[in-house]
């Protein structure tokens, strides 16, 4: 439903607005740092559809 407006669910806890994706990286399992600092954790099982995303988002910007 959120998707619809551009949100991502990341992990069982987090949604968030991948337009505030700072960068991501892999420390302790997966993180993504979002641009106010906000360290969120990515879901193995969903990381490389997110990675996918993120990817396709800075091509087509």
């Amino acid at each position: 439903m959120l998707q619809d407006y551009g949100f991502l669910r990341v992990h069982q806890s987090h949604l968030i607005n991948p337009q505030f994706v700072k960068g991501i990286w892999k420390r302790d399992g997966d993180t993504m740092m979002m641009k106010d600092d906000r360290e969120i954790p990515v879901s193995r099982q969903k990381r490389n559809e997110i990675n996918g995303i993120l990817e396709s988002m800075l091509l087509f910007k």
